[in-house]
């Protein structure tokens, strides 16, 4: 039996948040699209077997849509585009600081150049570990 989607955990929400975040670079984007995704979970005639699951992948698409529509609006800029710096204070600080900044900076050179469809593959492998079966049919 599934649970109801309003029963769904909230911590869910901020590993959703960080997915949207690494995929779209922006907080505000991240945030509206998780805010969509749980308003779709909620709105739709059925609960899914798994809820997260559910979200996972429509947070998913749901950026994929976003970027495709932001690259459009993005080739009219001039300059380079960055992500908005998120506050990650609750990750590991084992790792001094100026050398987590590079590789941050180094990340998201990285995910720039990517196109949509391997930059959602890299942030599912490498940010979420799940392995090729389950980002195949993420990505479907």
């Amino acid at each position: 039996m599934s649970e109801p989607a309003s029963a769904v955990p909230a911590v869910d929400r901020p590993r959703l948040i960080r997915l949207a975040y690494r995929l779209l670079g922006s907080v505000e984007d991240a945030e509206d699209v998780v805010q969509d995704a749980h308003l779709r979970l909620l709105a739709g005639g059925h609960t899914p077997d798994d809820p997260g699951a559910y979200l996972f992948r429509t947070v998913t698409h749901l950026a994929i849509d976003r970027l495709r529509r932001l690259k459009v609006q993005r080739r009219a800029y001039a300059g380079p585009w960055l992500p908005e710096p998120l506050d990650t204070a609750d990750e590991d600080a084992s790792a001094p600081a100026e050398r987590r900044q590079d590789l941050g900076i180094g990340l998201l050179l990285l995910l720039e150049r990517l196109s949509v469809g391997e930059r959602v593959a890299y942030v599912l492998r490498e940010a979420f570990d799940l392995d090729f079966r389950t980002m195949s049919e993420v990505l479907d």
